[in-house]
């Protein structure tokens, strides 16, 4: 009995983990997310924390497994290597079940007062705190396309979303295990989604008040194992040169952007291109936005060799200086090795990591025309799955966001998550955000979230001969979340800490199932139980006689 009931509870976790993989991005199965974790939240009912914890964390490792399933397809990733990736991504979860049990054990909080305070807390420890900070596709981002609610998320950010997702969970669990009243459950699940979508919707039927800039993407699209050949180099920068011309023919353009690493560098050693690239902003009338790699002049890096960045650089028509962006926030284990200098990594480690040094300034550049010049940034790679780095762009000025990408490393898979996980950039500091990506999803994402116009690789261009025009809107005010950020989630952490300070300093509640009437226990309240049991068995020998 008890081994069927254990694994009653697992498959219950798992069932949570097959829910949450269907309503993240690529699947696309959003309204999933709301009831997702109902069958986790019902398994962890009256277990002990380390129960509580192994249970959880073997659910959302299984989510994260099938999540980030393509991390396999670019050769570099062995299946070891994978299941640590899963198991780190799905941690988090661990620690909530962990707390979600310890609470549970020692207070009478509801479910739908702690559960999504724990779980915003333990997403934004996974996304700020933990050693390898990485927000990837959390509860809320399974809701990018639900462009009314999101727009939480220019007050709270995505952890917002999240929250209003593991309450309705919450008050679900509750009500399936007999803690609340189902009429009650449903009102309340109306007011939390009707609050949420009606303030959204308020938002979208206001008016936008901006000026416009039109602007183009490049992507390329070329196959990852043909854009790093040195034989097909210049075949590959031919490509964008033509699509850059014919899309400066066909209509006005003031910005052109091509992918991460379009041009592989390093740029500024190479005299030729840097020529190429300026005589063909001058003849496009265009400023070219180019993602390459740059490497210094002088020698600043470890043992006096130069440093090696992964940069924008913006050439603008008729002026000779040029601009470059540094990537900062690097992709461990392929841009460089975490604590390299301290941990005795194996050699394959070494040798695959790239060793670029991080950006130190968050530069914006500028478009000059008639109205003035309009300041935008760059954001490289998954430094779009970052929200503060993008909140910090716009707090330096930026009216619009750039990303460029290159995504062919995994084959198109992982385009729909970087898809959604960059359209709450644009949500929360209300900003147009382009996106030009190599083997993956370019297009324009409005203020608003929504991508109003696309080329996908893996569906539209498979010639890497494209290109897309359109004209975006350019935005200088500034939101809530612009100004104080993760307010929302700090907030939330406190009020965890203060749930557990409060739990800590409590005497554990144990369930006590043998006695009936009885069902909690306290141990300051030694007495009261022990009174309770000797009236029981006087009534015991009352019944005998």
């Amino acid at each position: 009995m008890p081994c069927r009931k254990k694994f009653s509870a697992i498959s219950m976790g798992w069932c949570s983990s097959g829910l949450f993989v269907l309503a993240a991005p690529g699947w696309d199965h959003s309204v999933l997310a709301w009831v997702a974790l109902v069958p986790l939240l019902l398994a962890l009912r009256r277990r002990s924390v380390l129960s509580g914890f192994c249970l959880a964390w073997a659910a959302g490792f299984l989510a994260y497994a099938g999540i980030v399933h393509w991390v396999t397809i670019s050769g570099a990733v062995t299946v070891i290597e994978f299941i640590l990736i899963a198991g780190y991504l799905g941690l988090h979860w661990g620690l909530f079940g962990a707390a979600l049990t310890f609470l549970a054990a020692r207070t009478h909080f509801p479910l739908a007062a702690t559960a999504p305070i724990l779980w915003v807390t333990c997403e934004y420890l996974r996304a700020s705190f933990f050693p390898l900070e990485l927000p990837w596709t959390l509860l809320g981002h399974s809701q990018y396309q639900n462009i009314a609610l999101i727009q939480l998320a220019a007050v709270t950010g995505l952890y917002g979303i999240s929250a209003a997702i593991a309450l309705v969970n919450s008050i679900i669990a509750e009500a399936i295990a007999g803690g609340r009243h189902p009429g009650v459950s449903a009102g309340a699940i109306l007011v939390v989604v009707g609050l949420a979508l009606v303030s959204g919707q308020a938002v979208l039927a206001g008016s936008l008040h901006a000026r416009t800039v039109p602007v183009t993407v490049v992507p390329g699209n070329l196959a990852q194992d043909v854009r790093w050949e040195p034989q097909r180099q210049e075949a590959n920068f031919r490509t964008y040169m033509e699509a850059t011309i014919r899309a400066s023919n066909r209509s006005e353009t003031a910005l052109i952007v091509w992918p991460e690493t379009s041009v592989p560098g390093p740029l500024n050693r190479d005299l030729h291109s840097l020529s190429t690239l300026q005589s063909l902003a001058q003849e496009t009338g265009a400023s070219l936005l180019i993602g390459t790699g740059e490497r210094e002049k002088f020698s600043h890096g470890k043992e006096g060799i130069p440093n090696r960045y992964n940069s924008a650089v913006l050439f603008s028509p008729g002026l000779s200086k040029l601009r470059s962006y540094h990537k900062m926030q690097l992709l461990p284990f392929g841009e460089y090795l975490p604590w390299a200098e301290s941990f005795p990594w194996p050699a394959r480690y070494r040798a695959h990591s790239s060793e670029y040094a991080a950006g130190k300034d968050y530069t914006t550049f500028s478009l000059h025309g008639e109205k003035g010049p309009t300041a935008f940034g760059v954001l490289i790679c998954w430094e779009g799955i970052f929200p503060n780095l993008a909140r910090q762009f716009v707090q330096q000025g930026a009216a619009f966001l750039v990303g460029i990408s290159n995504e062919a490393w995994f084959d198109g898979k992982s385009a729909p998550q970087f898809l959604a996980m960059n359209t709450f950039r644009a949500v929360e500091n209300r900003r147009s955000l382009v996106r030009a990506v190599n083997g993956g999803i370019s297009g324009f994402i409005d203020p608003y979230g929504r991508l109003v116009a696309s080329i996908n690789a893996a569906r539209d261009d498979h010639h890497g001969d494209g290109f897309l025009t359109y004209t975006i809107a350019v935005l200088e005010s500034r939101t809530f979340y612009t100004s104080y950020g993760d307010l929302f989630a700090q907030t939330t952490m406190g009020v965890a800490l203060l749930f557990m300070l409060a739990a800590i300093r409590r005497p554990r509640l144990r369930q006590i199932t043998d006695v009936p009437g009885l069902i909690y226990a306290d141990d300051f309240g030694k007495r009261r139980l022990f009174m309770s049991c000797l009236r029981l068995m006087d009534f015991r020998k009352v019944a005998q006689r």
